[in-house]
């Protein structure tokens, strides 16, 4: 990524995932950091069509006169480690595009899936004790590589990452010990544990492809990777988030006692050209995604939100960084449905950072903490969609233009803790015989 950010206050300011916090119901403003470089790539010939207005959806709020114990219970099933899940409201149709999309599907095991035709092979068996989960996936140059966790470990995540053989397919290395996530840069991924108190103890990043283990600084606590530096907050002993959020930092991979301060805020996703963050914002004003070259007097592009909207959930971009897609929480609450606890429900939203264009994915409401798994395709033509509904997932995929998502008819049954990963393997695996 050349010199964005670098190693060193002489050089301009120049993704993997964030935990969101707790807060995330308020409104929420996106800062993106650039180089200056051109737009991001535009998509494709043969991509989808660009969807020319921004639906929002009428908010829906509950008739006056009814209370919580009037409305039915939000409908749900039994899932994995004696969980219910909160299905989804859907409506959706069957597939009936050629999407020619292999992906990995996690949660009840590891599955590569055919979404066209719906065939699928299984990889990764569940693991030890009964509804043990895939809950992270990842691809690095090296391969393929999947974290499983056992029910009783999803409380105290003490994980076992698996990379699996490029060619087979088949697990050919464990990295031991506890793990709670993954961590994706462009050239490799690494494990890592969340500190008990990141006041007094590093972030430790263990590299899955082998190779030495990456100590950060005392209260750095790393959410994206680039092939140059590490992004994510700085956080002082005690500090709660104020003004915002907290100190967004870069830390250097070649040298981690090198650290920049960048601002306030959250980093959410990074790409070489960009770098997208967001900062809390009052819940009565409008959240806005902004896109901000470094350059010296370029001027920021402001993408206002819907009103009352906020981001609930982690970002993901498409691999060109035209599309991010993330959940849009409503301002209130479904009226139908009462689904036990506060906050509102949430949509599906692309952003396109290139024209500005909103689009919601119509046909998907989401019970208020419930998360989706959601990729894009690595031609940024597909959103590919997984859904927890408790004893099975269900794999859906949508561009923009389409009235409603289509489902694949792949049978993905188990139960499911939390969210779906899923991931775009298209040209890296091809299901056969095992």
């Amino acid at each position: 990524m050349g010199d964005v950010l670098g190693h060193g206050p002489d050089r301009p300011p120049r993704r993997r995932r964030w935990l969101l916090p707790a807060g995330v119901a308020a409104a929420i403003a996106v800062v993106a950091f650039a180089v200056a470089r051109p737009d991001p790539t535009p998509p494709p010939e043969g991509a989808a069509p660009e969807a020319t207005s921004t639906p929002t959806a009428p908010a829906r709020s509950a008739p006056a006169s009814v209370t919580p114990s009037d409305l039915q219970p939000w409908p749900s099933a039994a899932g994995a480690c004696g969980s219910d899940a909160s299905l989804p409201l859907l409506s959706v149709g069957p597939l009936r595009a050629h999407t020619g999309l292999t992906v990995l599907v996690g949660g009840a095991g590891l599955r590569l899936v055919d979404v066209d035709t719906g065939d699928v092979r299984l990889l990764i068996t569940a693991g030890a004790g009964r509804g043990g989960q895939v809950t992270e996936l990842a691809a690095s140059q090296a391969g393929l590589h999947a974290v499983r966790m056992r029910c009783a470990d999803l409380m105290a995540p003490a994980g076992t990452v698996l990379s699996l053989n490029p060619r087979r397919l088949t697990p050919s290395t464990a990295l031991p010990g506890r793990i709670d996530a993954l961590l994706s840069g462009p050239d490799s991924v690494w494990a890592f544990s969340y500190p008990t108190d990141l006041g007094s103890e590093p972030m430790v990043l263990r590299p899955v492809d082998g190779g030495r283990p990456v100590t950060l600084p005392i209260g750095f606590e790393a959410a994206v990777a680039t092939d140059q530096s590490f992004l994510g907050s700085l956080i002082r002993d005690g500090e709660q988030p104020a003004d915002g959020g907290f100190d967004i930092a870069a830390v250097s991979r070649a040298d981690p006692s090198d650290i920049r301060r960048l601002g306030r805020g959250y980093v959410l996703a990074v790409t070489d050209r960009f770098a997208l963050t967001y900062r809390d914002c009052d819940p009565a004003s409008t959240c806005a995604l902004m896109w901000t070259r470094t350059r010296v007097g370029a001027a920021a592009r402001s993408f206002p939100l819907p009103a009352g909207r906020a981001l609930a959930s982690e970002v993901v971009l498409s691999a060109n960084g035209q599309y991010a897609a993330f959940q849009l929480s409503r301002p209130d609450p479904d009226p139908r449905y009462d689904p036990g606890h506060p906050g509102g429900p949430s949509d599906l939203a692309v952003q396109d950072l290139r024209t500005g264009t909103l689009s919601l994915v119509p046909g998907v409401e989401l019970a208020p903490k419930s998360t989706a798994g959601l990729a894009f395709s690595r031609d940024g033509r597909w959103l590919v969609i997984a859904l927890n509904e408790g004893r099975r997932a269900r794999l859906l995929v949508w561009r923009p233009g389409l009235d409603r998502p289509m489902e694949s008819p792949a049978r993905l049954s188990g139960g499911i803790l939390y969210n779906v990963p899923v991931l775009d393997v298209t040209g890296r695996a091809t299901i056969t015989s095992p």
